[in-house]
């Protein structure tokens, strides 16, 4: 099985994860190589992606994976199926898949997409908090005195949301291309915009590709029965399912 794991970002995708890694003989990344990666455009990667994920589950060689070296998890992740006697099921989780979902069923037609969502204004307190940029107080402090030695804005957090040209907000090339940007009066009223386009076009590809993709709320791993729905979904047996109390009563 091949599983995609969905979600606007700061939706549990994480969780997913690390619920399918913990069953037989299944692995799986989160944000496997977002290097690569963009809202659009980037077919060749998804695709790519698939095709080697299959050659892995068909016996082929583990190593032959495109996996982001720079990113310690996606290392720890690829360092266990290099090492793995049987490969059943191979996952990975990312926001930037959705816009290819059409384009990963037209590769193939067996893959299971599961989307998880948040609340909407739990999300967006979330991206404003993520996307705040962790300074030092030292660090901090030589920032504030340069902004206002040049007489510029002192730059505290990121946008991926929002078209702009780095002077508001901090310019970041790995996740900017990730994410579709929005007109908004603020960065805040551009994820709300981002949160809900992203949903309407999680749902509407549920109605076109009923068997393989599936939007689930949050709420659903947080309750035993919730996560034995999203893995009989997936093509789990129940009789196999592995559970663990750390996925049910958290916060996503």
């Amino acid at each position: 099985m091949i599983i995609i794991g969905l979600g606007s970002g700061r939706s549990g995708t994480n969780s997913f994860a690390a619920m399918i890694a913990k069953q037989q003989n299944s692995y799986s990344f989160h944000e496997m190589n977002p290097s690569v990666m963009a809202y659009k455009g980037t077919v060749a990667p998804v695709v790519n992606t698939l095709r080697e994920f299959k050659a892995i589950i068909e016996g082929g060689d583990p190593s032959y994976l495109t996996v982001d070296l720079s990113r310690k998890p996606s290392v720890a992740d690829f360092s266990k199926v290099k090492v793995a006697n049987k490969v059943d099921v191979l996952s990975d989780a990312g926001l930037y898949y959705l816009q290819y979902v059409p384009d990963m069923l037209a590769e193939n037609s067996a893959v299971k997409f599961v989307c998880l969502q948040r609340d909407r204004t739990a999300t967006i307190q979330s991206f404003m908090k993520k996307t705040t940029l962790n300074y030092g107080f030292i660090e901090k402090l030589l920032y504030r005195c340069a902004a206002l030695i040049k007489r510029k804005p002192y730059i505290s957090s990121s946008n991926h949301f929002m078209e702009h040209d780095g002077r508001q907000w901090a310019i970041d090339r790995l996740w900017d291309k990730c994410f579709p940007t929005f007109e908004a009066a603020s960065k805040e009223e551009a994820i709300g915009h981002y949160y809900d386009y992203y949903y309407k076009q999680a749902h509407m590809f549920a109605l076109d590709y009923p068997e393989n993709v599936k939007v689930y709320p949050l709420e659903m791993m947080n309750k035993e029965e919730g996560i034995k729905e999203i893995l009989s979904f997936c093509g789990y047996k129940e009789a196999e399912m592995v559970i663990e109390p750390a996925w049910v009563n958290q916060n996503g």
